[in-house]
């Protein structure tokens, strides 16, 4: 599955990034591949919005969905 960042300008491979909420409520991806890459894939109001888009994405993934955009 690939992961689509809200501005549309990142797509990564799901399987090859770790995914984490930041304190300040943004939803980043660190390579697993390539070792210090980091990218900010979405920012937030919250960190309990970011959780949720993070949980969405775990969802789409399971359902075996292709592509998953952040929102």
């Amino acid at each position: 599955m690939r992961i689509i960042s809200q501005d549309g300008r990142t797509d990564l491979p799901y399987d090859h990034i770790l995914l984490l909420v930041s304190h300040v409520s943004v939803l980043s991806a660190y390579s697993l591949s390539a070792e210090g890459v980091w990218w900010a894939l979405g920012s937030f109001q919250t960190t309990d919005e970011a959780m949720v888009e993070m949980e969405a994405i775990r969802q789409s993934y399971l359902h075996g969905c292709k592509t998953h955009k952040i929102g």
